[in-house]
């Protein structure tokens, strides 16, 4: 190779394995990441960020379940409300 070539080639600095992007990480479980907080305080918040999601849903499934229940007078404003919550909980289900 001649001296462009080698001044064109990428160098490493560490002979490290680069983490793979496509990595899958282990459900519930915190990454190993070097920053600052402690193991039990980033499980915490794994753990606090997965029952966001159900949480979610658990609501939009009452107010589909309460859409299709309700009677009486106020039927249609009740059918309409319930009917709107639906859409906005599942709307942010669906962009998890």
């Amino acid at each position: 190779m001649n001296e462009a070539a080698l001044a064109q080639t990428p160098r490493r600095t560490s002979l490290k394995p680069t983490p793979s992007i496509h990595e899958i990480q282990a459900f519930n479980l915190p990454a190993h990441l070097p920053i600052a907080l402690y193991e039990k305080h980033r499980q915490e918040s794994v753990d606090y960020l997965n029952q966001l999601p159900a949480d979610t849903i658990t609501i939009r499934d009452l107010c589909r379940k309460h859409h299709r229940q309700t009677s009486g007078a106020t039927f249609h404003q009740l059918h309409l409300l319930f009917d709107k919550y639906y859409r906005e909980q599942h709307e942010l289900v669906a962009a998890g």
